[in-house]
């Protein structure tokens, strides 16, 4: 370790009255890709939803041959295959499943969850997290909601698209949403917090679920979908599509609307997802970086972890701008979107090799970078006497692109080798989650944590300490040189107990 110690001097950044200071700069690592929980990448691993028989078929062979290179999803049954558990993509977090009501809910009441516990259990062994959104219009594709709710008497509207009919919902019919709400009440029975889902993104509005209908809806309908999901769903994360907002701008129905509509979710506590940023009207015509409603970003940023999806991977070799250039340009316009978005999870449809291929170094840049990626500095250690409280000063910076969204639990560990044994103690007064980015990597931009706890359990004597973070019992890893992380605990110098 000590031909890894460089000259350094910062004292002018220190208070000395707060001990000795260890510096910790020769133990970073920003090469080693970290593996850390509720951060990272993420796979549209179920595009649209579990289809009949029929069209499982068709839809199967047209995604083997086009998108996943050979690498075949669906069994004839319809049932999800596990042929490549693509571990080697670097910080790949969770799966997406994008699904429909009618998936599920063949007959009113029973509801068959077979599809998704088959895939849930298969890649959670596989250490995948996930999250999904339910959807109930697909546009001209299938069918989304339950026919049997047609069949009541639930009013629909005709569309023709692309030489195709299709029935769109009437958001606020009676009969759909009473159908809708037994739904929504099933769905946060089978998972609100369950500790698998990352998060739960709102669908039941507009084509795909993406907030886009034929008809311009009242905010009062809106939110009526938005209450079923935070009720059902009060312990997990609720995400929103930016297009609620984006496509309400010049044509409110009434003035104020859609502040008034941020305000509330705002006020719920919910966050925010933007589908599809390689979308080509939003590189002709939008900022560097596709996001049409930057400032939503930042209302709803300190709510929980921003979700950005980048377009269908299979796309991006041909996808041009109007001037003809590329429209992923090389994927520095995603990179400007997850900067300036302050965004912890991204993603992309279709197989997880085709972007790998397309865009290998990007992968690896951000599988840090989404979300946080904590580095220590340097500690501050003061006299310390057993049974006692006690406080240091730690240094951190997080070179991530946002905050963390759950709080994990600081420890500090003390190790006697003459006693044998290792005293964890834990600093409660401690929370991650206001670590913010510091934007550059220095020691100055550092955060400066003033650690308590006590010593009641440590007597006197001589120990290694160490420090580790924990999402449970589950380590977070902190970016040091992988030699010097036992298990997420890293050690911090020798000390004295008096």
């Amino acid at each position: 370790m000590d031909n890894r110690k460089r000259l350094f001097n910062d004292q002018l950044f220190l208070d000395e009255s707060k001990g000795r200071f260890v510096d910790l700069r020769h133990i970073q690592d920003d090469r080693r890709i970290l593996k850390n929980p509720h951060k990272g990448w993420y796979w549209h691993y179920v595009e649209s939803g579990f289809f009949d028989a029929e069209h499982t078929l068709d839809v199967s062979g047209r995604w083997m041959e086009d998108y996943h290179q050979g690498y075949e999803y669906f069994d004839r049954d319809g049932r999800y295959l596990i042929l490549d558990d693509v571990t080697d993509f670097p910080g790949l977090n969770h799966l997406y499943l994008r699904f429909t009501w009618g998936d599920i809910e063949h007959e009113m009441g029973v509801y068959d969850w077979t599809p998704v516990d088959r895939i849930i259990n298969a890649w959670s062994k596989k250490g995948y997290t996930f999250a999904m959104r339910v959807t109930t219009y697909m546009g001209n594709l299938f069918p989304a909601t339950p026919q049997y709710v047609l069949d009541m008497g639930a009013k629909t509207k005709d569309l023709y698209l692309d030489q195709m009919w299709s029935k769109e919902p009437v958001y606020d019919d009676p009969i759909y949403l009473e159908r809708l709400t037994a739904f929504m009440e099933a769905y946060g029975k089978k998972f609100n917090g369950d500790p698998r889902i990352e998060y739960i993104d709102m669908g039941t509005f507009g084509t795909w679920g993406e907030a886009s209908a034929s008809t311009l809806y009242s905010t009062n309908v809106i939110k009526k979908h938005i209450d079923l999901h935070l009720d059902n769903f009060p312990d997990t994360y609720i995400m929103i599509n930016d297009d609620y907002f984006a496509n309400r701008v010049g044509r409110e129905m009434r003035p104020g609307e859609t502040q008034e509509l941020l305000n509330y979710v705002k006020d719920k506590g919910m966050t925010l997802r933007d589908d599809s940023i390689g979308y080509t009207p939003y590189v002709d015509r939008g900022n560097y970086h596709n996001l049409l409603v930057p400032t939503v970003f930042d209302a709803l940023y300190d709510n929980g972890p921003i979700d950005i999806e980048f377009d269908h991977s299979y796309r991006y070799e041909t996808l041009k701008c109007a001037d003809g250039e590329s429209a992923f340009q090389d994927g520095f316009r995603g990179l400007a979107a997850l900067e300036r978005g302050r965004v912890t999870f991204a993603g992309f449809h279709n197989y997880p090799r085709k972007f790998l291929e397309l865009h290998n170094g990007m992968a690896k840049y951000c599988a840090n970078r989404l979300g946080y990626w904590y580095f220590l500095e340097g500690m501050q250690i003061p006299e310390w006497k057993a049974g006692e409280q006690a406080e240091c000063t730690l240094y951190l910076t997080n070179r991530g692109f946002a905050h963390a969204n759950h709080r994990y639990a600081l420890k500090l560990r003390f190790v006697s080798k003459e006693r044998d044994e290792a005293i964890e103690v834990l600093c409660d007064q401690t929370d991650n989650r206001t670590w913010e980015p510091n934007g550059v990597a220095s020691f100055d931009r550092a955060v400066v944590e003033n650690i308590r706890f006590s010593l009641e359990k440590v007597p006197a004597g001589a120990y290694t300490l160490q420090l580790g973070l924990f999402d449970k019992e589950r380590p977070v890893h902190f970016g040091v040189f992988e030699d010097l992380d036992e298990e997420g605990w890293v050690t911090i110098d020798q000390v004295n107990v008096l």
